[in-house]
């Protein structure tokens, strides 16, 4: 697949009404005009951060001069708190400079406001930085929080450590103004339902152990146990209920926010809008095959088609014919499902559905059909 950043949404549509769930017809029937069956999902879930708060920990290397990526785990925030743990051949830390990005590449500008657990007040608390030279603290466990004025989104930090020796070993780098809480855990609360009758008590229901046939049947307390036993790397897994009606994802404390970026999208409402404007019956015709390239817009709108419909229309895996989850559709079974049924009727490319024309590609990806369409898209 490829992008660009070039997308038309048809103005003629009457925008879909404001309720917790809206549904069109597919686009196989007759008198249907709009592309794929939709949940509103924007309305059925909340994507705000809420109260989480989240923690990326660098294994520092020594020496250190470099900058590293945290946008990747800490979402926008006022605040950031930085924990230092260990030295590497000292018996102090010494940083001489840090400095914060954004996703333009601009430097944040900041205040240091408390160290060590104290308010910085210019007399007997002086601020770690900016200083002129370096900042140098005996011991191996120190904190720091600064304040940038307004929300930001840090996407990177920049760190110098001129003397290798007293570089610190670990950096904990968290979206707050205090310490995350330990995210290491599983449990039966931390989960969100994104299939079936809203409102099921999964400690009511049975799960599958994994995907496809019924194999082994396990509970909400076995998944958790299973799953701090072996966790998941992304550190969420979903899971289908015995008869496959529900549809529940389980996360590790703090990652709620990524759980719902993955399947929603960080705009969902967007995504819902553009699929309830894209019609048939503004299909157009591309010629040149290297003009066909799927926009992010697109990509995103195929990516709510497969979170609202897999379950509820029991798509099963183009290979053995098992049942699937969102998480599980690759592209095979992506061109079964919706790709070969929608262009059919006209003989087209499934580009040709939507009405954004001639799109010229601006990055080609490599790609197998084995791979998840989610990860795919959610990477994009």
């Amino acid at each position: 697949m490829r992008k660009d950043s070039i997308v038309t949404k048809n103005d003629e549509k009457t925008p879909p009404p404001s309720s917790a769930k809206v549904q069109h017809e597919s686009i196989l029937t007759d008198n249907s005009k709009v592309f794929g069956t939709i949940d509103d999902v924007c309305a059925k879930y909340s994507i705000s951060r809420g109260d989480e708060i989240h923690t990326k920990v660098i294994d520092v290397p020594a020496p250190f001069k470099s900058r590293f990526r945290v946008d990747d785990v800490l979402e926008p925030s006022r605040y950031l708190f930085f924990e230092f743990e260990g030295i590497h051949d000292s018996h102090y830390i010494g940083i001489n400079i840090l400095e914060f990005y954004d996703g333009e590449g601009e430097q944040i500008p900041y205040t240091n406001i408390i160290v060590d657990g104290n308010d910085v007040d210019h007399d007997e608390v002086q601020p770690a930085f900016p200083v002129n030279g370096w900042w140098a603290v005996v011991g191996e466990e120190h904190s720091l929080v600064f304040d940038f004025g307004d929300v930001v989104h840090v996407k990177e930090v920049s760190m110098w450590c001129a003397n290798s020796a007293s570089t610190p070993k670990i950096m904990r780098i968290t979206d707050a103004q205090e310490a995350a809480q330990d995210e290491s855990e599983f449990a039966a609360n931390l989960l969100i339902q994104l299939a079936g009758e809203p409102g099921v008590d999964p400690s009511t229901i049975n799960f599958r152990k994994s995907p496809g046939e019924i194999t082994d049947i396990i509970t909400i307390e076995d998944i958790v146990n299973m799953l701090n036993d072996y966790p998941p790397p992304n550190g969420f897994e979903s899971f289908l209920s015995e008869c496959g009606a529900f549809h529940f994802v389980f996360y590790r404390a703090g990652l709620r926010t990524r759980v719902c970026n993955y399947f929603f999208g960080s705009n969902p409402s967007e995504d819902v809008q553009l699929v309830h404007d894209t019609t048939m019956s503004v299909g157009v015709t591309i010629d040149d095959v290297a003009k066909r390239a799927m926009t992010l817009e697109e990509l995103r709108a195929v990516k709510a088609i497969i979170v609202s419909n897999c379950v509820k229309e029991e798509w099963t895996n183009s290979y053995d014919g098992k049942r699937l989850r969102p998480d599980d559709v690759n592209l095979y079974d992506l061109n079964k499902v919706v790709i070969m049924p929608c262009t059919k009727a006209r003989n087209c490319a499934f580009k040709e559905l939507f009405g954004s024309g001639d799109s010229s590609p601006t990055y080609y990806t490599s790609h197998w059909w084995g791979e998840k369409v989610l990860d795919f898209i959610t990477f994009c």
